[in-house]
């Protein structure tokens, strides 16, 4: 629904994007040689929103069709669906603060305005889905502990998958080094 739309990309993830631009740069980032063509997003950074998304929003939509045929319920399909957007925008966030580490090798504490982003993000979730009025506003229902487990799992599939797109674009620049000496 636009409401859910708007509640995702503009209350939960503004925070944690925003807080972004408060990261350490990575190394060298100064001293590599910008795009020929003068854009911002490399062709690594390109294939990987693409992928990501197109992994994402599949992901979201088999959810959302296989509740709503399993429950009948498209209140509760929506809801799932709506939290899964936001938590896995949540979770995905530690990921993308680094295209040359893994997640495991990123300090999650170096960031607090991230995390304080995070943090205030999962507080407006539960809100969004606990509240009464305001789940009425964003046409949410509350969901149970099995549901939870669910959502967190897919924001650790996409964990996966963001991480598995910087090891091929890694061991590529790494395999290219090689060649040119």
């Amino acid at each position: 629904l636009p409401a859910q739309i708007l509640w995702v990309n503009i209350i939960v993830d503004g925070l944690p994007a925003i807080a972004l631009a408060w990261e350490k740069e990575e190394g060298d980032v100064m001293l590599r040689k910008p795009s020929r063509r003068g854009s911002v997003f490399g062709r690594e950074v390109k294939l990987l929103v693409t992928f990501f998304t197109v992994i994402t929003d599949a992901a979201l939509f088999i959810l959302f069709y296989y509740l709503l045929n399993r429950t009948g319920d498209v209140q509760y399909a929506r809801t799932m669906t709506f939290a899964g957007l936001g938590l896995t925008s949540l979770f995905y966030i530690f990921s993308v603060k680094s295209l040359q580490k893994p997640v495991w090798r990123i300090n999650p504490f170096s960031n607090k305005f991230l995390n304080l982003g995070v943090v205030l993000g999962l507080i407006l979730y539960y809100l969004a889905i606990y509240v009464p009025g305001l789940n009425d506003l964003l046409a949410t229902v509350p969901l149970k502990g099995q549901d939870w487990t669910v959502l967190i799992l897919l924001g650790l599939f996409n964990i996966a998958v963001i991480e598995v797109c910087k090891a091929i674009f890694l061991r590529e620049k790494l395999t290219n080094a090689s060649r040119s000496v």
